[in-house]
């Protein structure tokens, strides 16, 4: 019997290949960061990410997406709330 392999994506933070269970999918819709909603494109994070260098992560989000979130770490707090409770 064959095992069942995950497929393996990539975080758009630290470029690390990671499976796919074990990142985090969101899309950028209207220029609001969301959870993925199965429509349209999307990117993942990685848990290490989003838990650790948060300065990265925004400054990631702005580049590729053209987001305007800031690096107070009050606002890091609610982006991590919201990629974690959508």
């Amino acid at each position: 019997m064959s095992e069942k392999i995950s497929p393996v994506r990539m975080c758009i933070v630290c470029k690390s290949r990671l499976s796919q269970e074990s990142l985090y999918r969101f899309q950028v819709k209207d220029g609001v960061l969301k959870p993925f909603d199965k429509n349209g494109r999307s990117f993942y994070i990685c848990k290490i990410c989003i838990d650790g260098n948060q300065h990265k992560l925004i400054k990631t989000l702005n580049s590729r997406y053209g987001l305007n979130l800031s690096y107070v770490s009050a606002d890091s707090e609610i982006l991590k709330e919201i990629l974690l409770n959508g």
